[in-house]
């Protein structure tokens, strides 16, 4: 089970398409891959085991679950800003900002051309890469 390792599927079919319309596998941060474990110990996950599920179906669509994030983002006094893309938007900058290969954050996000993903985290990657230049001749003594 992918999730046992911290990889959720983000699946592509008729009922859901990606923009790319290519399933991919996710590697999610170790908190949130640990929250899923627990909650699908809590409930019974058939079929494909999707995490995310509607009331009606195995499947939550975009828009009840856009809906369902405004609603607890309220919830839990948030501020409006946020929004269930932002979050998406917000992991691709964390995965920037900590190194990883724009090549890998391009597959873990979907996109179709890694230009994509390079003008989308750019101000990021650059400030990351400032830090990590300024991090690797930091110990030097010249």
């Amino acid at each position: 089970m992918p999730l046992a390792q911290g990889l959720i599927v983000v699946h592509s079919d008729a009922a859901h398409r990606t923009k790319s319309g290519d399933s991919r596998i996710v590697q999610i941060a170790p908190m949130a891959a640990e929250v899923l474990r627990r909650l699908s110990g809590v409930r019974e996950m058939p079929g494909k085991a999707y995490v995310f599920r509607g009331p009606k179906s195995d499947q939550l669509s975009y828009i009840l679950s856009s809906r369902l994030f405004r609603k607890y983002r309220r919830l839990a006094n948030l501020p409006e800003a946020p929004s269930f893309h932002s979050v998406r938007k917000t992991y691709g900058a964390i995965l920037t900002s900590g190194g990883v290969p724009i090549r890998s954050i391009r597959k873990l996000l979907g996109h179709s051309d890694m230009r994509i993903t390079a003008e989308i985290y750019a101000d990021v990657l650059s400030d990351a890469l400032r830090k990590q230049v300024e991090g690797a001749f930091s110990n030097l003594h010249l």
